[in-house]
């Protein structure tokens, strides 16, 4: 049969603006650049998907004849974007042509048949366990900067590592990253339930893909529903579902790195006055790593950077440090990236000696670390 329905403008305008970071990637498959369109019992279902990530929304219809087509997504949002009235007709005709009419404006788009849309995994809603959206997007705002792009050789680092393990009859749920020059680390206690996530090694690798749209969905909600199956995490609220495929294979021991920095040497600096001071000195870094020359003395930190054309910076800056003179090298952007997402007036900075990696901490942002590989200087 052939689709025919009238829908709320606003609503179906709020989901097709929700799933442009999807339907917009460049594909291997033209009909994913599309959207599909399901009605059935007065339901239009909204669907997208670039294979690692999928989205599917419900909303109430006016339904006439029910059926599925699928629509291109970006031309489509601008239809409805632009459209001047609160609600918007949508009818198949032939040869997959669908005529879209708001208030005075007619529309005619060329759809592709349903059929070659792939299938949407299917929700089971009793397998889920109930979470507050709060305790995902903490675990993921402090670890999402430092996922590695996709050049990276490793495969495992263009992903999140989400931990989850029994402590104290408790649950512990951590998020790892890493993009083989940083590591990044937050965890939560959390209830027991969430221990039904975990699966044979407790190790679930989210691809960067799926973090991103992890967030988004959970900035709007509440309160979520979870669950794995066979290598997909499922999200959904009773109206939408998010379905992230995992990536499969091992994640670096991140425990072994964390246990290394034996924190010989602590620093003590004011969180906003160094972020400050570290953009002023980016603004001399020598090359593409961001290089600057950081020199310890007794409560006093100094942060050099040099480019050989335009000139160099020189800044001190007063801390609490009680350690032997040091020098050492490290990349601005990352010290930079990794105090914004930290919290408190003060950070520490633990350090074992020259040529040591660099391992952040702060007493107002428990269960978060962040470890920095040095550079030559």
């Amino acid at each position: 049969m052939s689709v025919h329905c009238v829908i709320d403008k606003e609503k179906f305008l709020d989901i097709l603006a929700g799933v442009q970071n999807v339907t917009n990637k460049k594909n291997t498959m033209a009909i994913l650049s599309n959207i599909l369109l399901r009605l059935e019992e007065s339901k239009l279902k909204i669907t997208a998907t670039d294979t690692e990530v999928c989205l599917q929304f419900s909303m109430d219809a006016e339904e006439m004849s029910a059926g599925s087509i699928t629509l291109p997504s970006k031309k489509l949002y601008e239809i409805v974007k632009v459209s001047g009235s609160s609600t918007i007709e949508i009818k198949e005709m032939d040869n997959n042509w669908v005529t879209i009419k708001a208030g005075p404006s007619t529309y005619n788009l060329a759809g592709m048949a349903s059929v070659e849309y792939p299938e949407f995994p299917r929700y089971e809603s009793e397998k889920g366990i109930k979470s507050p959206s709060v305790v995902f997007l903490e675990l993921i705002d402090k670890t999402q900067y430092s996922i590695a792009g996709e050049q990276e050789n490793i495969y495992s680092l263009t992903s999140a590592l989400m931990d989850i393990e029994e402590r104290d009859d408790e649950a512990l749920i951590r998020m790892v990253s890493s993009d083989g020059h940083r590591l990044s680390v937050m965890e939560k206690i959390t209830g027991n339930e969430i221990l039904k996530l975990k699966n044979d090694d407790g190790l679930i690798l989210i691809p960067k893909r799926g973090i991103q749209e992890m967030k988004k969905y959970c900035e709007s909600r509440d309160e979520i529903e979870i669950y794995l199956d066979g290598g997909q995490f499922f999200i959904g609220d009773g109206k939408s579902t998010l379905v992230i495929r995992l990536k499969g294979g091992e994640y670096p021991p991140y425990k072994s790195i964390i246990q290394s920095i034996e924190k010989k040497y602590q620093v003590t600096v004011e969180r906003e006055k160094f972020i400050e001071s570290l953009i002023r000195s980016d603004l001399f870094t020598r090359d593409a790593y961001h290089t600057i020359r950081i020199d310890l003395s007794k409560d006093c930190i100094t942060l050099s950077s040099e480019n050989i054309e335009l000139g160099s910076s020189k800044e001190e800056l007063p801390v609490s440090y009680e350690g032997e003179d040091l020098s050492l090298g490290f990349n601005c952007r990352y010290f930079i990236e990794t105090l914004e997402v930290m919290e408190g007036e003060k950070v520490h900075m633990h350090l074992d000696g020259k040529d040591s990696a660099c391992c952040f901490t702060s007493e107002a942002d428990q269960g978060f670390l962040s470890i920095i590989m040095p550079m030559n200087i």
